[in-house]
């Protein structure tokens, strides 16, 4: 109830609205009613109110980062950390400004610093992804995610990202054996049982996967245990189960594109009209020339400077492990 929450936050008196925890809490309620701009504007006030106040630093740096603004952002939690700040949250924030900016040696020392000072598996993972695009190396890349399993040793987070990126490195039978070794620890764990699910969907196990899927689902009714069943079903030969499957999952998750994805692909499985009508290819795909930019000569000169610029924010060896690109970077 964030519009609760900032109309409280007004009715204080000016002397209990200037404290640090009001500042915190108004920033907080303004960015969950998305009003990001009002509250970077509201962080930078407080920090020349409360110069002395290493939280508002925080603030203005974790505002400024959620708006793109990694300069200012990096510069607010240094502010911070001068004086005497040492969150775990500050560190992770600083990673993300570091490596916005292109310093990746950076954003991984940060990253470590977050871990040491709290075994934050959701942080493991960022530095696993983060060392496989800067490294290109699995076995570096999966060994924060290992370190973080003595702390969590059946958290499904973690095996999650240690299986993308061994996937993903082209690793098969290390990631199927990680996968085994996480069945037999937590056979009922929905997430892990998906996970088996599509690996041996993959390399074409179907009714292995089809078990898999189907216990995944018993475990836990969801859209991405309708998805996987789905996968399944289609590799069977058995579109129209797939198809009801998938309309099971748009009930359930009415815009989520995979769930659509499937209804599609079913149906087209099927010859089902329903396919076309979905898949508008003469609507939905089409070709545009854009107009020259205001300031630039030419499209070609445009065109030309535009791909410089991109080309320099690919530092990384690898792609991410968790997205669709191949070869390429995220920005």
């Amino acid at each position: 109830r964030a519009a609760d929450a900032l109309a409280l936050l007004e009715a204080l008196r000016p002397e209990q609205a200037s404290s640090d925890l009001a500042q915190a809490v108004r920033s907080m309620a303004q960015k969950a009613l998305g009003q990001r701009e009002a509250a970077l504007d509201g962080d930078r006030q407080w920090t020349v109110s409360s110069p002395k106040s290493a939280l508002a630093w925080h603030n203005l740096g974790a505002t400024a980062m959620d708006l793109g603004r990694a300069e200012e952002a990096r510069s607010a939690l240094e502010q911070a950390f001068n004086l005497g700040l040492d969150a775990p949250e500050t560190w992770q924030v600083y990673a993300h400004a570091q490596e916005a900016l292109g310093d990746m040696r950076g954003a991984l020392r940060s990253l470590r610093e977050s871990l040491k000072r709290r075994a934050d598996p959701d942080v493991a993972v960022e530095l696993a992804q983060l060392s496989w695009m800067f490294t290109g190396d699995a076995a570096t890349a999966v060994a924060p995610l290992q370190s973080a399993r003595a702390q969590s040793p059946n958290d499904p987070r973690l095996i999650a990202a240690e299986v993308k990126i061994l996937a993903t490195a082209g690793r098969e039978a290390q990631m199927l054996k990680a996968l085994d070794q996480a069945l037999a620890r937590t056979p009922n764990d929905p997430t892990v049982l998906r996970l088996a699910g599509q690996a041996r969907l993959q390399e074409g196990a179907v009714d292995v996967a089809s078990g898999l899927a189907e216990r995944a689902l018993a475990a836990e009714s969801g859209l991405e245990g309708l998805l996987l069943l789905a996968a399944v079903r289609m590799a069977q030969g058995r579109p129209q189960d797939a198809l009801a499957l998938a309309q099971q999952a748009v009930r359930l998750a009415p815009d989520d594109q995979g769930a659509w994805g499937w209804v599609a692909t079913a149906a087209r499985g099927m010859g089902h009209p329903a396919y076309g009508e979905l898949y508008d290819y003469a609507n939905l795909v089409r070709t545009w020339k854009i107009e020259t930019p205001e300031g630039w000569p030419s499209l070609e000169a445009y065109l030309e400077a535009l791909s410089s610029s991109l080309s320099r924010l690919h530092m990384t060896k690898a792609h991410p492990s968790d997205q669709s690109l191949r070869q390429g970077v995220q920005t």
